[in-house]
């Protein structure tokens, strides 16, 4: 039965909705829907209705229910964090069971009614889970103590372990070393591995009536299988070829999962596979409509050019008006397509892309009659819009990086220019419409300024860079060219110098300023405004020779835009921070008769100047418009109609109907890979084919979250990594973030109170990676007593816990009794929000501690987290102090990839070739800082992405023994730069690796460790893959060559 067909919009008519997670329970069925917990009932005569049993604040993302069938156990957001919640389904009460400030799933529950989930609470790494079991008389969370795994089911003594697994359905047919594997220990016997020969997904493994179920894609597609519990008999029992088995769960005799949007049901005792999607009827609260703002997905605004009119574009939306009052008019349709880029062209109309999903046009507005008309053209997705001054012709820059000239009378399309290595940093056209000046990547690390003449369709290259000259901006009169150029090397940033271009070569120099210059500039001011547009003149002829540097300093300058009189250079004020709109970007001027630099605003994301070079619009690190005047200095005491500038975006509501919107997000999602993804024939699928059996699902869709789902269901038929969703309304309830102190505390029954057992892990002077509860001056010791938090008593029933619910980085008062005395007293404390720093700091601790224990300190042991910022400072500050030991250890386990592998394998392809020796400062090596001796590497399953290359190349380059496991096998890189229309995102595989050794085989296989340690269960507890890096390293130390001697 295919419930799709079934699904019909008229009232009265059956419809269906996006279930997943089901659970049976006698004749009943539970199941999440729009982010609740719904139950059916599976009679004779066929599946009842569904009923809603939740209605969150957050989203439900896991069930378990006991088969007890009293309650229901299910992992939600409601209160920020994924947390256990308890719904008792005869009263319908709720009650939050954990406080973890972690992720959190549920797995299945116990023969007694407890609930069993996995998490990745107090774990060094955010990808490293354990399994937990909440008993429901203690209410305490309980640590299976298996080692590092992701599900468990059992029968009778035997135990069945699910560890690892990744992708499935994300990343379909998945074969690199993260892949699921299942392990069974019979009774009391040695743990075993089944299937090692399967490199594929084997996840959720489920004992029913003797025999083994579980989902694999090994034979191309998500399907159910079984096998006795030593792995024999294998039987397949789905043979579905649309969409994978997913959300696998049992009663004990029957099983059920999900597929597509449906619910299946599986007798083993008939072999028959069943639908059981029961009709939904919803009062849909996540497809309702809404009216938003601009402000909130504002992507593009800029002035006509007078700067009297403002155009703005958000949420696909097109908008113009006054900046200052009055109506804003939204141009264009309401619903069902995107208009990206919205442009003056001149006084009167706009221009804008209209993203129709699968196509692009360009639609052009009159502003006054509200009439449109549409350029059509094969011109792939549209990144940029630069219309001429004149407003004959548009200017734009496709993902190809093709430039090309559109004729907006004709439509006629000429190709200016087109760069095999990246995007054009700035285009700009000059006044007369004559030339076309562009940013061109020459190669992907040099960009030159190249001039189009419109004319006769010639090109020169204006500039000859020294590290790379962009964004080119022409002087309204046609005197100059200015531009940024990057003249000076420097090893931890990139900075640029103003320059200029005079474009005729009979002008001098306008930075020497004859004295009666500058009353000249002021008496032709008011005549330049009346004068025709200049026509513009470009002596070509030794044009390279002819570039000034302005008498300004290089520095983090980010764009440039220019008057008749100045220049406005955005200049970036934190360049090196994460958070940029905590800074944002500071207008410098610079006055070309003054010769002086003048700071005009700060704190701004972007700004638009009007063409007539008066006005100006700033979108301020707030989300604020301003429009404001060149000429002036901004008025926050303006009283007058234009209220300091600022734009009211009340002005702005318009209405969104979430379903219209989810269609074409999933046909942009869908077209993105199709322009973006790194092979044309993306990777020998079925793209077209892929679109519409994922499409025929959108209108069981019901929630952000599950579109994304079946998003990324549709992505993962791509078969490779980096196919990622993110930054979507996934259902959160309000954000309280749990405080937590990094420490242990127990209720202590016999005294009636809460104890410290454990303060937490980690140290230093950096605040984020020091345990809360071992600040300074705080001296506290286990044992002390926890009596309240900001005032509130602590009892049996009112935990810490409860008591931290939103208070992550906020400071809170403990009352505290010293262990032994009477009085208490109070400290303050910041609860931190994620403990995985803390844990994380103290894993390396121990693993150093070990290493140099274990090695009388020859060997030295450093370990890399990513492949990132944070990756590169924990490699320089350990390496500083590890790498002049006879021996080291660089652990890549749990490496969650990044983009500077190559600079550290730089840093350990040094050779020392020699000594700098001094008679009271003792020697150093040359090259400088070059490893004394023997390297070895240790991966693991979970060594991701430019972890991977890492692991690879330290192989290929003969540094050392790799050890340990296969590694996760994702190296298709991304740079994601394309929201989708309400502001989430897709990311699209565009950069694949090829290895001369192996070519495109590290992507869904992984790097091969040279010497194999697996961690099995058993060796919880034991690090048997560092222990074989010790005894390689000693090893290696003896034969190695020790040139240390210096005479």
């Amino acid at each position: 039965m295919n419930t799709s067909s079934l699904l019909l919009s008229d009232q009265g008519q059956v419809s269906f909705g996006y279930y997943q997670h089901p659970v049976l329970v006698g004749d009943r069925v539970f199941f999440v829907a729009e982010g609740d917990l719904w139950q059916a009932d599976m009679g004779a005569s066929g599946m009842g209705k569904a009923q809603r049993l939740t209605s969150c604040q957050g989203a439900i993302t896991s069930l378990a229910i006991p088969h007890q069938g009293d309650v229901a156990f299910y992992a939600g957001t409601n209160e920020g964090n994924t947390e256990l919640y308890q719904l008792c389904l005869s009263s319908g009460g709720t009650q939050r069971l954990t406080y973890l400030g972690a992720q959190l799933e549920i797995v299945g529950c116990t023969e007694a009614g407890d609930v069993i989930v996995r998490s990745n609470h107090k774990t060094a790494f955010a990808c490293l889970f354990h399994l937990y079991t909440f008993d429901r008389a203690s209410q305490t969370l309980r640590l299976i103590d298996v080692g590092p795994a992701n599900f468990i089911s059992t029968a009778g003594d035997d135990t069945v372990l699910g560890r690892h697994g990744y992708g499935y359905v994300t990343w379909k047919r998945y074969r690199g070393g993260t892949a699921g594997e299942i392990w069974v220990q019979k009774g009391s016997s040695p743990w075993r591995r089944l299937f090692p020969d399967l490199r594929s997904n084997v996840l959720r493994p489920t004992c029913v009536g003797g025999r083994l179920y579980f989902m694999s894609d090994h034979e191309g597609i998500g399907a159910l299988y079984s096998s006795t519990l030593d792995g024999q008999d294998l039987k397949r029992h789905t043979h579905f070829d649309d969409f994978y088995v997913r959300h696998l769960s049992t009663d004990g005799t029957r099983l059920v999962y999900s597929k597509g949007a449906d619910l299946w049901l599986f007798d083993p005792s008939t072999q028959k596979n069943t639908c059981i999607s029961p009709p939904f009827a919803s009062a849909g609260m996540g497809r309702t409509r809404a009216f938003v703002s601009a402000q909130k997905d504002l992507s593009a605004y800029g002035l006509s050019p007078s700067g009297q009119k403002l155009c703005l574009t958000s949420r696909g939306r097109l908008f113009c008006g006054s900046p200052f009052g009055g109506p804003m008019i939204q141009l264009g349709q309401r619903h069902g397509v995107r208009y990206r880029l919205g442009v003056f062209v001149d006084e009167d109309h706009v221009i804008a892309v209209r993203d129709e999903g699968a196509r692009e046009v360009l639609e052009i507005f009159d502003v006054g009659t509200l009439k449109a008309r549409v350029l059509q053209g094969d011109w792939g997705r549209l990144l940029s819009l630069t219309p001429s001054p004149q407003g004959r012709f548009v200017v734009v820059a496709n993902h190809t990086h093709a430039l090309l000239k559109v004729d907006l009378k004709t439509g006629k399309v000429h190709t200016i220019d087109q760069s095999a290595f990246g995007v054009y940093a700035g285009v700009s056209v000059s006044f007369d419409d004559t030339f076309i000046a562009y940013g061109f990547a020459r190669s992907h690390k040099i960009h030159v300024i190249k001039i189009f003449s419109a004319k006769t369709g010639k090109t020169v290259e204006a500039t000859h860079p020294v590290l790379g000259d962009v964004h080119p901006v022409f002087d309204p009169k046609g005197r100059y060219l200015y531009f940024l150029s990057c003249q000076t090397y420097r090893p931890d940033e990139v900075v640029y110098q103003p320059c200029l271009i005079t474009l005729s070569s009979a002008l001098t120099s306008p930075l020497i300023l004859p004295e009666e210059s500058l009353e000249e500039g002021k008496e032709t001011k008011e005549s330049d405004k009346k004068k025709k547009t200049p026509s513009v003149v470009i002596d070509v002829n030794n044009i390279q020779s002819r570039t000034l540097a302005l008498p300004m300093e290089a520095s983090h300058f980010v764009g440039a835009a220019a008057t008749s009189e100045k220049v406005l250079f955005f200049k970036d004020k934190a360049p090196h921070k994460a958070d940029k709109k905590s800074e944002g970007l500071s207008i410098v001027t610079f006055d070309m008769a003054q010769l002086k630099e003048e700071v005009l605003y700060e704190g701004v994301l972007y700004a638009d100047l009007a063409r007539m070079g008066e006005w100006y619009v700033l979108c301020d690190t707030q989300g604020r418009l301003r429009v404001l005047r060149v000429s002036e200095k901004p008025d926050d005491d303006d009283t007058s109609f234009r209220a300091g500038g600022w734009f009211d975006f009340d002005r702005t509501l318009f209405e969104v109907i979430p379903h219209e919107e989810w269609r074409f997000m999933f046909t942009e999602a869908w077209r993105l890979q199709k322009d973006l993804f790194w092979s044309e024939d993306m990777a020998g699928t079925d793209w077209q084919g892929i679109y519409h059996r994922y499409v025929s699902l959108i209108d069981r869709v019901h929630t952000p979250a599950e579109l994304m789902d079946l998003i990324s269901e549709m992505q993962g038929e791509l078969g490779v990594s980096h196919a990622y969703t993110w930054g979507y309304d996934a259902g959160h309830g309000p954000s309280h973030r749990q405080g937590l102190l990094g420490g242990d505390l127990h209720y202590d029954h016999t005294h009636d109170v809460w104890r410290f057992v454990v303060l937490g892990d980690g140290s230093g002077a950096e605040e984020e990676s020091r345990a809360p509860l071992k600040a300074p001056g705080l001296n506290l010791a286990a044992g002390d007593a926890l009596l309240a938090i900001d005032g509130q008593c602590l009892s049996k029933d009112v935990s810490p816990d409860h008591l931290l619910v939103g208070k992550a980085d906020a400071w809170v008062a403990l009352c505290v009794r010293p262990k032994g005395k009477k009085t208490p007293r109070t400290v303050w404390v910041k609860p931190v929000a994620d403990s995985h720093v803390l844990a994380y700091r103290a894993f390396v601790e121990e693993k150093r501690a070990f290493v140099h224990k274990a090695s009388k300190g020859k060997v030295g042991y450093l370990h890399i987290p990513d492949m990132s910022e944070w990756g590169l400072q924990e490699f320089y500050k350990a390496y500083a102090h590890e790498f002049d030991r006879e021996a080291l250890i660089l652990d890549v386990r749990f490496n969650r990839g990044g983009m500077v592998s190559s600079d550290i394998l730089s840093q350990l392809m040094h050779k020392r070739l020699g000594y700098d020796q001094s008679r009271h400062e003792g020697r150093v090596p040359y090259m400088l800082d070059a490893p004394r001796g023997p390297m070895v590497a240790l991966c693991n399953e979970y060594t991701a992405s430019d972890g991977d290359m890492f692991a690879h190349s330290f192989k290929l380059l003969g540094l050392g023994p790799l050890i340990g496991k296969r590694t996760w096998g994702g190296v298709i890189g991304i740079f994601p730069k394309h929201p989708l229309l309400d502001g989430s995102w897709t990311s699209q595989p565009e950069y694949a690796f090829w290895f001369h050794d192996i070519g495109w085989r590290l992507e869904n296989k992984g790097a091969e460790p040279d010497i194999v340690v697996d961690t099995p269960p058993a060796s919880h507890g034991q690090d048997p893959q560092l222990e074989r890096g010790i005894a390689e390293a000693m090893k290696r130390i003896k034969k190695h060559e020790q040139n240390d001697g210096c005479q």
